[in-house]
């Protein structure tokens, strides 16, 4: 039998202190394509807008808040669209992000495989603070004199998750010296797979979606999960972890040592030592969780 040793990111969103949800209930959220060793996938939503081309000047101290005047909005559709040369566009993440964990906070970066081409992602807010619940506004801009064309739910940008810092480090045993530059920097088969595979899900549902995110229609999601949430039951899952298990057992086979000197030397009865090795294992492996995923 064969346990899988999940990442921390995995921890964090098994036990319900990341919640990621697509806007597009039809294509939601694949952890297991999108949770990596030290960050987390965003796609793009194909909602965008962009600046009307008969805005003249834009006086930012007569704007009080966001004017939807400005701006012509864009469905991008299957067949991509076609960034023209120092062209920008207003868009989001498809993914809604709520760190539920007062411990921690996220942060929202760009991806190299975008940025190598001369294509800048640029964040207007790059926190997620615990509590903070919504998709990521985002600028695309083009930086070339070459048009690009851009897709829907591409993988846009990567939520990383703080304070921890771990996962492949190339620079161990030599790596970075076998990286071809470009190619590492390519968009592998396997993601264009999950994109086409994304597109043709939904091309049939494309032209009569609500382009609104629902953040009502999540929170209530969550609060019922929350409620759901019993004291045992986190407790019980914390049980069936396998790290638990490991640091558990190695507390008991570090403790067999001391065990066998109280019953032997001290006549010290054996269910207290038994009762007083479980308890300081529990203990053990209770505070070598909480330190990792705190």
């Amino acid at each position: 039998m064969s346990f899988h040793k999940r990442q921390p990111l995995e921890e964090l969103y098994e036990q319900k202190k990341l919640i990621i949800k697509s806007s597009i209930p039809e294509l939601p959220f694949s952890p297991e394509k999108q949770i990596g060793e030290n960050s987390i996938d965003l796609r793009l939503h194909p909602q965008v807008k962009k600046l009307k081309k008969d805005i003249g000047e834009i006086d930012l101290l007569k704007i009080d808040r966001l004017d939807d005047s400005y701006f012509d909005e864009e469905i991008l559709t299957d067949k991509g669209y076609i960034l023209e040369p120092k062209e920008m566009l207003f868009c989001q993440t498809l993914e809604v992000i709520n760190v539920i964990s007062p411990h921690h906070i996220g942060i929202v970066v760009g991806r190299t495989k975008i940025a190598a081409y001369g294509v800048s992602v640029n964040f207007d807010q790059v926190k997620a603070p615990a509590g903070l619940l919504w998709n990521f506004p985002l600028h695309i801009q083009n930086n070339t004199d070459k048009p690009m064309v851009i897709y829907p739910f591409i993988f846009v940008a990567q939520l990383m998750i703080f304070p921890y810092a771990y996962g492949k480090c190339y620079k161990q045993d030599g790596d970075y010296h076998r990286i071809d530059f470009l190619n590492h920097l390519g968009i592998n088969q396997k993601e264009r797979d999950t994109i086409r595979e994304t597109l043709n899900d939904w091309k049939p549902k494309q032209s009569n979606y609500q382009f609104q995110v629902n953040q009502k229609k999540v929170v209530k999601e969550i609060e019922e999960m929350e409620k759901k949430e019993t004291p045992f039951l986190k407790l019980w899952r914390t049980i069936i972890n396998f790290d638990f298990l490991y640091d558990f057992l190695t507390a008991g086979v570090c403790l067999t040592v001391p065990a066998s000197v109280l019953y032997q030397q001290f006549h010290v009865p054996l269910p207290i030592i038994i009762g007083l090795t479980v308890v300081i294992s529990v203990l053990h492996a209770s505070r070598k969780r909480k330190n990792s995923l705190l």
